[in-house]
């Protein structure tokens, strides 16, 4: 993403692909020394090949994204493009959910994968048990394992106190 900045303000967010009209200094009024300025139409795609003397001749920088908060955990809004730390960048401000609507919604998300794991293998509970088979010893594990992770991801998301602390918590089940 790039911008035209012009009296250290962003005047036109530019997408890399899109074709844009900027205004460009042309040259100088050997008179009054006042720039000359004239309006440029640039084709799609000139800013991924553009070279640098080029962008700079009509005002065109980088811009650099911050990482956006996760929206699952937080209201987030992007802030105006600004110069910060020697570059123009994007930030966003981050406002926490209410907590504990979203705990119950993980705590939901946890029961419901792990319903959704334990389904894969139901089958041969029900037939060990219509037939009187022993069940798979490794089945027999995965299940227990899953029902043990769902188990404690539940319980670590319940006592936790803040969003930040939710999120750090992983609602998907690695064997």
């Amino acid at each position: 993403m790039h911008a035209i900045i012009k009296d250290g303000q962003v005047v036109k967010i530019l997408n890399g692909d899109d074709a844009f009209t900027a205004e460009i200094q042309i040259g100088t009024d050997k008179q009054t020394g006042a720039p000359i300025m004239d309006m440029i139409q640039y084709p799609a795609g000139w800013l991924r090949t553009a070279p640098a003397e080029k962008l700079a001749e009509a005002n065109i920088v980088p811009v650099e994204r911050d990482p956006q908060p996760d929206g699952r955990f937080y209201w987030v809004t992007e802030k105006p493009i600004t110069f910060i730390g020697g570059a123009w960048r994007i930030t966003y401000a981050a406002i926490p959910q209410d907590l504990e609507p979203l705990k119950a919604a993980r705590v939901a998300q946890v029961e419901s994968s792990a319903l959704s794991l334990l389904a894969k293998t139901d089958w041969q509970i029900i037939r060990a048990i219509e037939l009187s088979q022993a069940i798979d010893p490794e089945v027999k594990a995965a299940r227990a394992a899953i029902r043990k992770w769902a188990t404690s991801t539940a319980a670590a998301i319940t006592v936790v106190s803040t969003v930040d602390e939710l999120a750090a918590i992983s609602s998907s089940y690695a064997p």
